[in-house]
């Protein structure tokens, strides 16, 4: 089955369903990342202000920072919000996205906020 037809109030409501979860997941990534940033600041000045400052590697610094994708979901939204017709026609990976939130960054997205958790 390449598209199926699917009412255009269920695709809204499952589009703000999963942009509501990635939001939140993205909160609790940033709030992670800014905790393990902070620890590891503190624990590089602590260096910094010892005998072993010369010996200090500067690079463990590096966390990479959580990404929002929810203009990805808002663009999706607007889409369907535009859409004139009750019942609109969803290919397959329009499917795997909008009700399986099965995006290409999806799998990004999770393990860049796993460790921040």
């Amino acid at each position: 089955m390449e598209t199926i037809q699917v009412k255009k109030e269920t695709v809204l409501e499952i589009l703000k369903k999963n942009k509501e979860l990635h939001h939140k997941e993205f909160e609790e990534a940033m709030e992670g990342w800014i905790n393990k940033a902070k620890n590891k600041l503190e624990r590089l000045l602590t260096i910094l202000n010892s005998s072993e400052a010369r010996d200090a590697i500067l690079s463990e610094v590096h966390l990479p920072k959580p990404v929002s994708y929810e203009k990805e979901y808002d663009k999706a939204i607007k889409m369907v919000e535009f859409e004139i017709r009750s019942v609109i026609e969803i290919s397959s990976s329009d499917f795997e996205k909008y009700f399986l939130d099965e995006w290409a960054w999806k799998e990004h997205f999770l393990s860049n906020t796993r460790m921040y958790k």
